[in-house]
């Protein structure tokens, strides 16, 4: 890669200790040429980033008709999308798919960010017409790590989803907040979504925090998981009854060590680039 250019990359990996990983920042800048246009251009094979279906990162993620994942807006910048929009069959859908690109780091020192809605589906505001979402990490196996999922309920609204999480094969977990209330987010966000992980033994700690137009924050542990290795990042859409809702994210980044080692990292490619055009 050559850094005189890397304002056109849709995600740049900076390495900063070797034992620790590297840095994953996606942008997905608008206009840059040859990437991600035009709107609902297919992002399977993008840059590194790939549709794995039921879980399997690198398989195909096109059927017919059209894509699972696709270049959207978010607010007004260029974003990705990963859903139901082109409204397959449920009988031709798998029940998972993963959008991920490649990221390295120990679980333990993650530090996680994105910004995200959810668009709703247009045939039905019932809860069965609307499928699941969320973020996850998985490892060089496609085991899962960590996965916050995002899953449509009913109550307190129609248009709720309940903030949850799930350790590697363990069950999932409903996220509560400081009131050790659930938590909730809504259609038509946005939302920003930090998490942060750290080293606890056999059992690192997390923190999370979902922003809207309030603030909530959560805890787990990652139980068994201190050490384990990190191999990919990316958002997950659980097809629970094949509706046409749709997940947009933007800024997504995973920091395998604290964040100012990041800023650090972005500041040396900002040096890069006044040298090279110097």
């Amino acid at each position: 890669m050559k850094f005189c250019h890397a304002s056109l990359f849709l995600g740049v990996l900076v390495a900063f200790v070797p034992s620790a990983g590297s840095a994953f920042v996606a942008t997905f800048p608008s206009g840059a040429p040859g990437f991600f246009t035009p709107q609902g251009a297919d992002v399977n094979g993008i840059d590194g980033w790939t549709v794995g279906v039921d879980g399997a990162p690198g398989d195909s993620g096109a059927l017919p008709g059209g894509h699972l994942a696709w270049v959207s807006t978010y607010l007004t910048s260029t974003a990705v999308a990963l859903g139901g929009v082109y409204n397959y069959p449920a009988t031709t859908l798998p029940a998972t798919a993963f959008l991920s690109h490649e990221a390295l780091g120990e679980l333990q020192y993650a530090t996680f960010s994105v910004k995200f809605d959810i668009q709703p589906s247009t045939e039905n505001t019932d809860v069965t017409f609307r499928d699941g979402f969320g973020f996850s990490f998985r490892d060089k196996d496609n085991s899962n790590l960590l996965t916050i999922s995002l899953v449509p309920v009913v109550s307190p609204a129609m248009d709720a989803y309940q903030v949850c999480y799930t350790v590697g094969a363990g069950s999932q977990t409903a996220a509560l907040d400081g009131n050790n209330d659930p938590m909730y987010i809504y259609q038509y966000g946005p939302y920003t979504m930090n998490l942060a992980l750290l080293a606890n033994g056999a059992n690192p700690t997390f923190s999370g925090t979902v922003m809207g137009t309030n603030t909530q924050t959560f805890t787990g542990v990652a139980t068994n998981m201190g050490s384990t290795a990190i191999d990919r990042v990316g958002a997950v859409w659980n097809v629970t009854d094949a509706g046409d809702n749709y997940i947009v994210f933007d800024n997504l980044s995973l920091v395998p060590e604290p964040s100012s080692t990041l800023l650090l990292g972005l500041t040396g490619i900002g040096l890069a680039l006044r040298r090279r055009r110097a």
